[in-house]
């Protein structure tokens, strides 16, 4: 004997509404981001089929299939939470990178010094060392050139202004 699809029962459970194709997702993700891509959609249509839809995803759909909705274009924006964690976390690192690295190149200079030597002007200055430093542990920061870094932790205040030349370890 067939059934209709009509008949069968509304999805019971967390993962029947949260999981893939699950309505309550969709509603979750078009609140989010305004848009749920062709494939969501038609993952939910197939998962759901013969139930009614929601009413705000019976209008996005009625949208989408006109061409009224338009993904939005550019950079999207970041968790201000997380990259503000790992800010403070990138500000505390390089602080103590920085005195650690200080420590070593003014220890090296007394040697230097006392050997009768000149340290090579290619060392790196602390400043350089420290943020290279954080460049490679903080993974948002990994691909920046370490003057942009530098301009980055300074703009906002937490780093005093180290220039070679006007200030000295």
């Amino acid at each position: 004997m067939m059934t209709d699809p009509s008949d069968k029962p509304a999805p019971s459970g967390m993962y029947q509404q949260w999981g893939p194709g699950g309505n309550a997702r969709a509603e979750a993700i078009l609140r989010r981001t305004d848009y749920l891509s062709a494939d969501e959609l038609a993952n939910v249509l197939e998962h759901n089929e013969g139930r009614p839809l929601p009413k705000s995803l019976q209008d996005y759909l009625v949208r989408f299939l006109r061409g009224e909705v338009m993904k939005k274009r550019g950079p999207k924006p970041k968790s201000t939470d997380l990259y503000g964690l790992y800010f403070s976390y990138a500000t505390v690192l390089y602080g103590k990178a920085r005195r650690v690295y200080s420590k070593l190149h003014r220890r090296n200079k007394r040697r230097a010094r006392k050997r009768g030597e000149i340290l090579p002007r290619t060392l790196d200055p602390p400043y350089r060392l420290a943020l290279k430093y954080v460049r490679d542990h903080v993974w948002p920061y990994r691909d920046m050139e370490l003057e942009s870094l530098h301009n980055l932790l300074s703009r906002r205040g937490q780093l005093r202004k180290t220039h070679p030349n006007k200030n000295k370890d």
